[in-house]
């Protein structure tokens, strides 16, 4: 453990840098020939030339590279919000859900499914709930003694009520569980 100690930053970045830009172009590249239909090489670079004159280039272009945008575009922006988190906490182990945005954002996928509201609306509701789950964390500590810890804790309050309800919700309708399981798995 005393060689880890050691090690300063930089000389680890040279290191993680190109290793994560490598991991992430592998799967870049397995994200585009794995599937349902796989598609070779061959066909990957088909499907680059011709488009969307072919069947791979329909895969290709209408199926899988959006979904890969999508894919990188999340992964981007949950690593900018755990950061964030981390840095206006001053606590590495801290995540965006430790200020309730996942209760807030489960509690509006129930609501949604016990209202029978299904489709795009579930999540710009969940949305509109995580967001409000975070405005009340703000709120509230707003009026208490600036501290990072009285955030903290009052977003795991105002978490566990939010997790409280939506469970009360699922034991009064118990058909929206599996919903809601969904969601919390992704």
């Amino acid at each position: 453990m005393k060689h880890l100690r050691n090690c300063s930053f930089p000389d680890q970045k040279r290191i993680l840098y190109p290793l994560g830009f490598l991991f992430l172009l592998l799967s870049v590249g397995f994200a585009c020939t794995a599937g349902a239909s796989g598609l070779s090489l061959k066909e990957l670079f088909r499907a680059f030339a011709e488009r969307t004159e072919s069947v791979g280039g329909r895969i290709l272009f209408l199926v899988r590279l959006p979904r890969l945008a999508a894919c990188l575009t999340c992964g981007a922006a949950l690593a900018v919000s755990g950061c964030v988190i981390q840095c206006a906490l001053a606590n590495p182990l801290a995540s965006p859900s430790i200020i309730g945005t996942g209760a807030g954002a489960g509690l509006a996928v129930v609501l949604c499914a016990a209202f029978g509201i299904m489709g795009w609306e579930v999540s710009l509701f969940a949305f509109l709930g995580a967001f409000l789950s975070v405005m009340t964390v703000a709120l509230i500590s707003a009026k208490l003694p600036n501290s990072k810890g009285s955030v903290i804790l009052v977003g795991v309050a105002v978490a566990a009520l939010l997790n409280a309800i939506s469970d009360g919700v699922v034991n009064l309708i118990p058909e929206i569980g599996i919903f809601r399981n969904d969601f919390r798995v992704g």
